[in-house]
């Protein structure tokens, strides 16, 4: 048996050297259509050979992160390649790496990709992905920054995150204040809008955002710093309780004070953080909890009523605690309801009457014409009668 062992040790180099052969080869082969491309005006890789797509793919998963990939899928816009090079940006987020990833993903067309991973993205990464995609400075990123801030799948904390990381760059306070001036900004984005304007660097842009977007002013009517410098700032017990006591609580309740209209306030401190918290008090509009939505309803006599749907039996409930009887509400909508289907039956039994030629169907069908009219003209008589319409 032992003479068997130099002849199998001999075997196994010559296939390791025959294999890194075969390895030299191909790369050799490789770097000749690699070299070969470079030196094209035009490459379309979606219609290339096999051949042609297997070097490319071979070159790329090698160089994935390098100037010559980034390069080369700016050039010949490989978009096969888009979902690799997506996942390597936020693999790698918060480097220049990463910038240049997104921003190579913006030239090649991949805008909806990017924004579907941002929105996508664990809280703790939405942040630091719409920074990285910032970093590149470029405005086409920036217009992608925007779109993330107007989708509509968005929440509200996400918006202004959003439009935060367009003052990252000069080209997105600029895009920002195109969007501002063209009112194209979603309510939940305009306070974090009026900080990132207001706090520019460029004149012009701060002048610009000053008057379209002023600061909130406090009690001596001078603007309030922006709230990274409140944040800084430690809060007086005693002022705080007085401004809830002369403002908040004609709506809030802290513990056993005020009126029970808007979100309790008594653990507010742990439910959210303190910038959440500034933002809710500069702008609490934009983002309203829900159940607390405000309705507006006018009755047939021209009284409108504002405030909250409170339950099956209140429409309405308001800050001074007045509310008006839903019942006739309900019924209204029930009413019309049944109204426009009774039209559409109608138009169907209508259309059937026209078209059957059978005496027993087209008896029928006037039977149903009948019926519906006079189901929908009972409807719309009976919801004339109703105090209440729905704004």
């Amino acid at each position: 048996m032992r003479p068997l062992r130099p002849i199998l040790l001999a075997l196994i180099l010559t296939s390791a050297f025959s294999q890194d052969s075969a390895t030299d080869e191909q790369a050799a082969k490789d770097r000749l259509v690699m070299a070969t491309i470079e030196k094209l005006k035009n490459f379309d890789y979606a219609n290339a050979s096999p051949k042609v797509k297997d070097a490319v793919g071979r070159f790329l998963n090698a160089n994935r992160g390098s100037k010559s990939y980034f390069d080369f899928l700016e050039r010949f816009n490989v978009a096969e390649e888009g979902p690799k090079l997506l996942e390597f940006g936020i693999a790698k987020v918060g480097t220049a790496e990463a910038g240049t990833a997104f921003k190579t993903l913006v030239k090649m067309g991949q805008v909806e990709a990017i924004k579907a991973a941002i929105l996508a993205a664990d809280p703790d990464k939405f942040g630091p992905l719409l920074d990285t995609l910032a970093i590149s400075q470029s405005r086409e990123a920036a217009v992608v920054i925007l779109q993330v801030a107007q989708d509509s799948k968005a929440s509200a904390d996400q918006k202004s995150i959003a439009v935060r990381s367009l003052g990252k760059s000069r080209n997105g306070e600029m895009v920002l204040l195109e969007a501002v001036q063209q009112n194209q900004l979603p309510a939940e984005g305009k306070l974090a809008a009026s900080q990132v304007l207001n706090a520019s660097a460029d004149p012009a842009i701060k002048q610009a955002g000053a008057e379209l977007l002023p600061m909130a002013q406090s009690a001596d009517n001078k603007p309030l710093p922006p709230i990274a410098e409140l944040l800084s700032r430690k809060g007086d017990v005693t002022n705080g309780h007085a401004a809830y006591a002369k403002i908040c609580i004609a709506c809030h309740k802290v513990g056993d004070e005020g009126i029970d209209f808007g979100p309790a306030l008594s653990e507010i401190g742990t439910k959210l953080p303190k910038e959440a918290i500034y933002t809710a008090i500069l702008d609490p509009n934009a983002a309203i909890s829900f159940g607390f939505e405000g309705y507006e309803v006018k009755t047939t006599k021209g009284d409108t009523y504002s405030g909250m749907i409170a339950s099956a039996s209140l429409i309405l409930s308001s800050a001074s605690g007045a509310f008006l009887p839903s019942s006739n509400w309900r019924a209204e909508t029930t009413l019309s309801s049944t109204m426009r289907w009774s039209s559409i039956c109608f138009c169907f039994a209508l259309i059937c009457w026209f078209n059957v030629t059978a005496r027993s169907m087209r008896t029928w069908s006037l039977i149903s014409l009948a019926i519906c009219a006079a189901s929908a003209v009972f409807c719309w008589a009976v919801s004339r009668l109703l105090p209440v319409e729905i704004n």
